[in-house]
């Protein structure tokens, strides 16, 4: 299985994100978003190890210190949906 890449524009994207939110390389990071696979490896690649998806996080535990939303071309309603989902996180 071959590893996500993020277009230009997403690769462009992650440092505004990072700083931001001010993302340390030891906070635990949780993604989300249509991307969230691809940012996680980009994340990754510039030494966040502590990175997770959406989809591979686990239960709710309040486990994480920043999360990172990718929410292009989506609705604002399901936007207020997920970010009520990720604050237990």
């Amino acid at each position: 299985m071959g590893q996500s890449r993020l277009t230009p524009a997403g690769e462009r994207i992650i440092e505004p994100m990072i700083e931001l939110a001010r993302c340390s390389k030891l906070d635990r990071i949780i993604v989300a978003g249509a991307t969230s696979a691809a940012l996680m490896f980009a994340l990754h690649r510039r030494g966040y190890v502590r990175v997770a998806t959406t989809a591979n996080c686990g239960l709710p535990a309040g486990q994480y210190d920043v999360a990172l939303v990718d929410w292009r071309e989506r609705s604002i309603k399901a936007l207020d949906t997920t970010l009520d989902w990720l604050v237990d996180f």
